[in-house]
């Protein structure tokens, strides 16, 4: 990249978190156990969301290990390093994690190279340990080395040694595991078809797409979410502050190219949104708060989905 790019590059980052502060910031540096917890339950407390009127389980003060397990956590070092990195640069950054639910499912790299399965805990020996028995056939047995509502470490041997894992979460899930954006029906747009598929079956899969974002943005804006991070999800669009655009071609999201068939079946749902985005939406005049604006004209694509 050269200087004059790199320097625009710059003072657009510059000028998004003048725009935006707090909607994609780190909130804690704490690695050791327990303060991290700590910190994260007197800002649940002194937030009073009342989670429960959003179809949600504040875990924040549970005791229970398998309901503080079953929800979504990522690696805290892909998430600390991924709140730096600009979205417009199309910077490839690992962010792995685990979506685990109460039913027995779950999603390994929700934000990577997705993968979904069943997952059971061994509470009858100590150490306890984690199973997660994934659809491509591997394996996964993790020991469970800490536990707490917003942090959770695990003990992982690869190559014949023992490395530690620090996961964070948000200490919420909701009470109907399908309402959750990482749920599996809520990503299966993201799995890539054994073979082509109809031009319907294509617009049902971007529609998909724009219902997962939908999720995702009503999950942040229930959440009272500090930090807003889209890093890994793949997409066709562009997300600002009150504003959504089609990427250009040339820029187009791997992930969600590999999402389809094919190239060419990924182009044709790259026009249908070409298309749709040539449509008029309103935008909410008097809503300041940018997710929900967002949101408000995500549900409109949606609903004109149907009709293009």
């Amino acid at each position: 990249m050269s200087e004059i790019k790199l320097l625009k590059a710059y003072l657009y980052y510059l000028f998004l978190i003048a725009c935006f502060a707090g909607s994609c910031v780190e909130k804690k540096t704490d690695t050791g156990s327990g303060k991290a917890d700590q910190t994260d339950l007197e800002e649940r407390k002194s937030a009073k969301i009342d989670f429960a009127a959003n179809a949600m389980e504040d875990l924040a003060a549970s005791k229970n290990m398998k309901d503080i397990i079953c929800q979504n956590w990522d690696y805290y070092e892909d998430a600390k390093d991924a709140a730096y990195v600009e979205p417009s640069t199309n910077i490839e950054v690992v962010y792995r994690g685990y979506s685990i639910f109460s039913d027995g499912t779950m999603i390994k790299d929700p934000r990577g190279n997705i993968l979904a399965g069943k997952w059971s805990i061994n509470d009858k020996v100590k150490p306890i340990t984690i199973s997660f028995e994934l659809e491509n056939g591997k394996n996964e047995t993790n020991e469970l080395a800490y536990l707490m509502p917003f942090e959770m470490k695990l003990a992982k041997t690869e190559e014949g040694k023992k490395n530690i894992v620090d996961l964070r979460a948000e200490a919420i899930r909701y009470r109907n595991v399908k309402d959750d954006p990482f749920y599996i029906s809520n990503n299966l747009w993201r799995f890539k078809p054994a073979q082509p598929e109809s031009d319907e079956q294509i617009r049902q899969r971007l529609k998909d797409c724009i219902h997962f974002f939908i999720l995702f943005y009503d999950h942040k804006i229930k959440s009272d979410a500090h930090e807003v991070l889209f890093t890994g999800l793949p997409s066709c669009f562009k997300w600002y502050g009150g504003a959504i655009y089609l990427q250009k071609e040339r820029e187009l999201d791997g992930k969600w190219v590999n999402s389809f068939y094919n190239k060419e079946q990924a182009m044709k749902a790259y026009k249908l949104a070409d298309k749709l985005m040539s449509s008029r939406f309103t935008w909410p005049k008097k809503e300041s708060n940018w997710l929900k604006l967002n949101v408000a004209v995500l549900r409109q694509m949606e609903k004109k989905m149907d009709s293009l």
